[in-house]
């Protein structure tokens, strides 16, 4: 499906919507807002990047709820990918290297992506988006 880990990830999360990619650009009426102030839009604690959106955050029911099944699925299919991780930095290249598991984590990506989507980005004051 995917040529390798680092390919399927550039694939999967290249073009999205989150703030840590959106807001990165200057933008007409809007300046580059710094990476620290990019915070994510559900639990309003960290940086919302990839990691955070798909396995760190806890600021919607819904989410929690579509994380606990991906990783049930995940545990089903290949137990042993939990017990490798140590971070969750770690989770996207592990879950990536098993092929079996590549539309499991598509499917998913695209379910929190459309969630982040649905709820409005969070904006510095004075950083309006246009």
């Amino acid at each position: 499906m995917f040529g390798s880990p680092a390919s399927a990830k550039g694939v999967v999360l290249s073009d999205h919507a989150l703030a840590v990619e959106r807001l990165r650009w200057n933008e007409r009426y809007r300046p580059k807002v710094p990476r620290a102030q990019r915070i994510c839009r559900l639990c309003v604690r960290a940086v919302e990047d990839e990691t955070h959106a798909l396995f760190e955050c806890e600021g919607d029911a819904e989410l929690t709820r579509m994380r606990s099944e991906l990783w049930a699925a995940v545990d089903k299919e290949q137990p042993q990918i939990r017990r490798r991780l140590r971070v969750a930095e770690d989770a996207l290249p592990a879950i990536l290297q098993e092929q079996s598991l590549h539309g499991l984590l598509a499917k998913f990506t695209h379910q929190v992506l459309q969630l982040y989507e649905a709820v409005p980005m969070r904006v510095p004051e004075g950083a309006a988006v246009v």
